[in-house]
């Protein structure tokens, strides 16, 4: 009876509150505060190949991160003090709701150091959060000679039941007033349906997801982003590509990890003519992306992976493929041989502390004929190829994160010769991968510093270099070096390709930002955007942008 009463104790000892199963969005400022203690080894088996992860994972590493405070800047300190407050994992009764206070002490509301809700609830087996979304941006173009202003708002509900269930909700609707072609330098504003296509002054967006998790084991369905790839530019799932509705699975065996995802992508849609009711019927022909990686974790310091992917469309779900366990290549093979296959090898090695390497190579096609006689110039031979590197304390200043990354995309990567964008590596007309063309060089140029624990800076510089393809007065392709994802391989053209080929453009981007957060959850930002484009068919044109931003956000 002793031990009994014993271990119900220890167990309660041990999850006071039990774990959080939702996931942390995957462009949250969390992650890169992870990579930086990671690099500096505060903290140790963090890996960023696939995100995002769950919040039980996190708050095991933030842990972690407060047991070794002494290799800890004061600023860091303070940082991880602020994500234990926000994960409510700390001070879990410092928490504030609008609708408790409101209207008699609404000032309590702004009170600081307290994460706040619209509406939270916590008990023995249910954690529920809801909170309003609010953004909202102004951008000044020095070339539109203009001004536009995206009001964003929603709500969004999240939370865990037990120690296993999580989920998510949100939904926002935004309103742009002004020049709408300076809004479209907006990613959300650019990817969307309602703005683009009915020309309203409103865009919206919405995410949502159940996961299940228990032990090493994740299950989820849903909609979220995605970010899938090492360095900056993510070359297996970037920033750049739409969110789109998903099946995935990851797991966890001491050395050895399994990530998997189907994903349900967007062609563009056609008419079809109906006799009976002599009207046309709007249609979309189906389209999916399957992605498995096997990785490989011996110490805290290296590992490595493998990462296939799959285009198939035009079909119902393949059974194989919904497997995350299978050679994908081999069984597209044996299912006719009618999809876009790409397999990818990827590293990372933290050298010594302040200093961590990572590179992945990703090949759309390998074909070894062709290489031994037309080497990796090969059409049959693409690949795309990015190195990183990353520098902080202690080699750096602390509080500084230097972030260096080297990127090739062969011409012709990416697309494949098919029906439209059938089997191109695109979700609605936006690429997956890089938000850079095939053909292109790509040197890019990070940086963050923690001021002080409210204020942050950040400064980054592109540079890429580009092969177009030339086109006619009516856009019919002239001469194709597999500068543009849109025009496919077509059979009888050459054998071999050259890098950066074609009409010859060059790119610099410099951007820079500070971004303030008033109270918890409070945010301003100021950010000024630099671009010169030169193109030797169409000449020199400069792009000058400054935003200002103002957002509420808890995570």
């Amino acid at each position: 009876m002793k031990y009994y009463v014993l271990l119900f104790s220890f167990i309660i000892i041990q999850f006071p509150l039990f774990s959080q199963v939702e996931t942390i969005p995957a462009d949250n400022y969390i992650y890169d505060f992870l990579k930086e203690l990671s690099v500096k080894g505060v903290i140790s088996k963090y890996d960023d190949m696939v995100l995002p992860l769950s919040k039980k994972k996190i708050v095991n590493i933030l842990n972690e991160a407060g047991n070794k405070e002494q290799l800890l800047s004061d600023n860091e300190k303070a940082e991880l003090e602020k994500f234990k407050i926000k994960l409510d994992i700390e001070k879990s009764n410092d928490t504030v709701n609008i609708t408790d206070i409101f209207p008699g002490k609404i000032g309590s509301f702004f009170k600081e150091n307290r994460a706040r809700y619209l509406y939270s609830y916590k008990d023995s087996s249910l954690k529920l959060y809801t909170n309003p979304i609010l953004e909202d941006d102004f951008i000044y173009s020095k070339n539109e000679h203009g001004t536009s202003n995206l009001l964003n708002f929603g709500l969004k509900m999240y939370g865990s039941y037990s120690d296993w269930l999580g989920f998510y909700a949100s939904v926002s609707n935004g309103y742009q007033s002004g020049n709408r072609t300076i809004a479209e330098l907006d990613q959300n504003v650019n990817q969307s349906f309602s703005f683009n296509n009915t020309k309203i002054n409103f865009f919206d967006y919405t995410q949502g997801y159940t996961r299940i998790e228990k032990g090493n084991i994740g299950l989820e369905i849903g909609r979220e982003k995605i970010l899938w790839g090492r360095g900056i530019n993510k070359l297996i799932i970037s920033g750049n590509a739409p969110v789109f509705d998903f099946l995935r699975l990851n797991a966890e065996f001491g050395i050895l990890s399994i990530d998997y995802l189907h994903g349900w992508l967007v062609q563009p849609s056609y008419f079809t003519f109906d006799q009976t009711t002599s009207t046309y019927i709007p249609n979309k022909d189906p389209k999916y992306i399957v992605i498995s990686r096997i990785g490989l974790n011996p110490s805290n310091n290296i590992s490595f992976g493998i990462t296939q992917s799959i285009i198939y469309a035009n079909r119902p779900l393949e059974l194989a493929y919904l497997n995350p366990l299978l050679f994908l290549e081999s069984a597209q093979r044996s299912l006719n041989d009618l999809d876009n296959s790409f397999l990818a090898f990827d590293i990372r090695s933290k050298i010594i502390n302040g200093l961590e390497l990572s590179s992945i190579i990703d090949f759309d096609d390998i074909d070894i004929k062709s290489i031994s006689t037309d080497g990796f110039g090969s059409l049959m031979t693409r690949y795309g190829w990015e190195t990183n590197i990353i520098l902080t304390n202690p080699i750096l200043p602390e509080n500084l994160v230097i972030n260096m990354d080297y990127l090739i995309l062969r011409p012709y990567l990416f697309s494949h010769q098919g029906f439209g964008e059938s089997l191109m590596y695109t979700n609605n007309g936006f690429l997956i991968g890089p938000n850079v063309q095939p053909n292109s060089i790509k040197i890019s140029f990070r940086a963050n510093y923690i001021i002080n624990k409210d204020l942050i800076f950040r400064a980054s510089y592109d540079n890429i270099r580009h092969g177009d393809n030339s086109y006619d007065q009516d856009g019919n392709v002239i001469n194709n070096v597999g500068g543009n994802v849109m025009d496919y391989i077509k059979p009888g053209g050459n054998k071999k390709t050259t890098i950066l080929d074609g009409i010859y453009e060059v790119t610099n981007q410099l951007s820079v930002s500070l971004e303030y957060e008033l109270i918890i959850g409070f945010y301003l930002s100021c950010q000024y955007d630099f671009i010169h484009v030169r193109n030797e068919v169409s000449g020199s044109k400069d792009g000058n942008n400054i935003w200002g931003v103002f957002r509420y956000n808890i995570l």
